[in-house]
């Protein structure tokens, strides 16, 4: 996995993923804090603040957490930079509480030939590198259940 990949990852599970839970509609992330969580974890040899900056401000990190940058505040490539993002299919006005059902008894699970579509089309965003490898098995075991 690319170095850009990995970031967005943890950008995706650190904050996107928790805000987007909360229910929030809005989040404000700090490039430094980011760099400076992800070397203290390990996850970056040492301070990679420009490459921070590239996956905050991309539109990769857009489509693969279903998030709108707003705002970008600061100098382009600095510990500073703050970037606010729009969490679509959150806010109250958008919103529908989903309610996670039970199958009924007799209910079937997704049939295979609606799977493999399913699955062709995520080797394509894999392919094209809208989506990672890690997210791709994420979706395709949760599809499989």
């Amino acid at each position: 996995m690319s170095q850009a990949d990995k970031i967005r990852v943890f950008i995706k599970k650190n904050y996107i993923d928790p805000a987007r839970e909360k229910g929030k509609d809005e989040i404000t992330i700090k490039a430094g804090e980011v760099n400076n969580r992800m070397v203290n974890k390990g996850l970056l040899p040492t301070s990679r603040v420009p490459n921070v900056n590239n996956a905050l401000g991309g539109k990769k990190l857009e489509k693969r957490c279903n998030i709108n940058l707003k705002n970008r505040e600061g100098p382009p490539q600095s510990t500073t930079t703050e970037y606010t993002y729009e969490i679509m299919g959150t806010s109250k006005s958008n919103q529908k509480k989903s309610v996670k059902k039970k199958p009924a008894a007799n209910s079937t699970p997704i049939d295979q030939k609606a799977l493999n579509k399913h699955v062709e089309k995520l080797k394509e965003r894999l392919a094209k590198g809208e989506i990672s490898i890690e997210e791709y098995r994420e979706i395709k075991n949760e599809l499989e259940k």
